[in-house]
């Protein structure tokens, strides 16, 4: 389905909701003038006033209201079932993403913080405070309430809504997409204090990194070639340290250690055993002087002496009882 006609589905939903709005506001409006005159205290209604007039002014805008509300529902009624549930999940996925990004960025005030997501004809991100309850009796001084607000555009959120990805990436630098376009143009919020503000320009990203840029869509994509290769050359010097790492006499003696304690943690050695591998009292006396080791030690304290026959005796009495299990 083309971009474009995804996006006139989703105008049909939110028109219902623009439509539905306006009929409720009408007929409050006409409810209270009617309530007003029945009980005799709307304004001007004397036995000489044209209260018919005021009703019937009152009663026409919610009546174009309503019909409004019932043709928005009739056209969005008339597309397909599939198209219906699929513009109904994405709007629902871009506010949970447009109230997820406020909340990164948005600070909490001592009173209420609320968020408030709607749709406009622009993408925009924006904090409003208000005074709130006093913090005590005995303090006249009054809390912050809040409300971050996030207007989501219709025609840049299916971009949004699909690129999985490229969202967690902005998010992972501190800059959740409330807009993105195919060519990568998008707005993000970021904060300013505890109130959040709205930044257009271009992201470019893949699945490593993104970049943004305010200047121009060629600056976010050198700059995302300039941060991915960095990436790549960083995790180039690391796989080379890891592999000198494992070369290193320092490492084997390690993984023997692990290998021993893995397979053989609860074998000991005994002066017999030293004596069957062609070890010399004298020698095996020496060793157990300069490492402190007593008559029998366990195959991992023998291997982490770091002393290659000590490690030769660990590693066949090791191979020695693996062959018998």
């Amino acid at each position: 389905m083309k971009t474009q006609t995804k996006v006139l589905d989703l105008q049909k939903l939110l028109a219902i909701q623009t439509a539905e709005k306006e009929e409720t506001a009408t007929r409050q409006a006409a409810q209270r003038l009617l309530d007003g005159t029945i009980r005799g205290v709307t304004p001007g209604s004397g036995a000489d006033s044209p209260i018919g007039a005021m009703l019937i002014a009152a009663l026409s805008p919610a009546q174009g209201a309503h019909t409004a509300a019932t043709a928005a529902r009739t056209t969005f009624a008339a597309l397909p079932k599939a198209r219906r549930e699929m513009v109904e999940a994405v709007r629902a996925a871009a506010r949970k993403i447009a109230e997820a990004a406020a909340s990164k960025t948005g600070g909490s005030y001592s009173g209420d913080t609320t968020y408030k997501v709607t749709w406009g004809t622009a993408a925009r991100g924006y904090t409003t405070t208000d005074k709130g309850d006093q913090y005590s009796r005995s303090c006249t001084y009054k809390k912050t309430d809040a409300t971050h607000h996030v207007i989501l555009d219709s025609a840049r959120v299916h971009t949004l809504v699909e690129s999985e990805r490229l969202r967690e990436l902005s998010n992972r630098d501190g800059l959740p997409l409330i807009a993105l376009d195919a060519d990568g143009g998008a707005t993000w919020l970021k904060s300013s204090g505890k109130q959040i503000v709205a930044e257009h320009g271009w992201v470019i990203g893949c699945s490593r990194c993104c970049y943004h840029s305010t200047a121009s869509r060629e600056a976010a994509v050198k700059g995302h070639a300039k941060k991915l290769a960095q990436i790549l050359e960083d995790e180039r010097q690391q796989a080379e340290r890891e592999k000198a790492r494992k070369a290193s006499p320092e490492y084997k003696a390690e993984r023997r250690a692990r290998l021993v304690a893995r397979l053989c943690g609860g074998i000991t050695a005994t002066i017999e055993d030293a004596k069957a591998c062609g070890y010399c009292l004298p020698g095996i006396e020496q060793f157990q002087r300069v490492y402190g080791i007593g008559n029998t030690a366990s195959l991992p304290a023998l291997v982490k002496t770091g002393n290659s026959m000590a490690v030769s005796l660990a590693l066949r009495i090791a191979r020695k009882v693996k062959q018998a299990a």
